[in-house]
């Protein structure tokens, strides 16, 4: 702009002369003391900065497409087709690395895990031999504490998943678990349908700035609105 409107135009000057200094950013630390949304009407994009001024994220009025490891998802892409793996490696690494073998040979575009931190998920800290628990809760924890991978072998079959070609995604049931997985460097979330009104965990999913993939199939409408 500044070479078209110039009548004497020097490519020696120094860029300080030439960039855009009237812009608008926000802090992450203020973020929520801020209406993005009227901002977003005066500018169609916002930096989102850190404490030292440095670039994290950027705000912008409205996205028709989500991109999850390159991969676009819109009205007009191909189907996105999600594998769910979930649970269901029964806790066996190597079935896990079997089930993902067969998603990629299915075409599936990405292969679905669960984590969950059980420690800081129930109150009881996972102890499924608790009796103050109902028989329900007791037979969910002693599963789910059987037939869970580990942190370790997880992310070695996520490390699997890029091997072979599959995006891996994952579901947290906890904030421990989106902080190990943002640790690792998932490429977005899925929300369990009976998470979507856990609007902690939520709001920790939505800090990270990732696609975020919601179910509703428990929900009522206007617990999804």
């Amino acid at each position: 702009r500044w070479l078209v409107s110039s009548n004497e135009t020097k490519i020696s000057e120094p860029v300080k002369k030439v960039m855009n200094k009237k812009f608008f950013s926000i802090q992450q630390k203020s973020i929520e003391k801020v209406d993005i949304d009227a901002k977003l009407k005066e500018f169609s994009v916002i930096p989102i900065l850190d404490s030292n001024k440095k670039f994290i994220r950027v705000a912008i009025n409205e996205l028709d497409t989500i991109e999850i490891n390159n991969e676009i998802i819109s009205e007009t892409s191909p189907a996105y087709i999600i594998a769910e793996i979930g649970n269901n490696h029964n806790g066996s690494k190597e079935l896990a690395i079997e089930l993902v073998n067969l998603a990629k040979d299915a075409g599936a575009n990405c292969a679905k895990f669960q984590m969950r931190d059980l420690s800081s998920l129930y109150a009881n800290k996972g102890n499924s031999s608790d009796a103050t628990q109902d028989l329900g809760s007791q037979y969910t924890i002693d599963l789910l504490s059987r037939f869970q991978l580990n942190d370790n072998e997880l992310f070695e079959v996520f490390d699997h998943c890029y091997d072979i070609g599959i995006t891996p995604l994952c579901t947290p049931w906890d904030i421990e678990s989106v902080n190990k997985l943002e640790e690792y460097g998932m490429e977005a979330y899925k929300v369990a349908s009976a998470d979507l009104t856990n609007h902690e965990l939520l709001g920790c999913l939505a800090k990270t700035g990732k696609p975020i993939i919601c179910s509703t199939g428990m929900s009522v409408d206007s617990e999804i609105i």
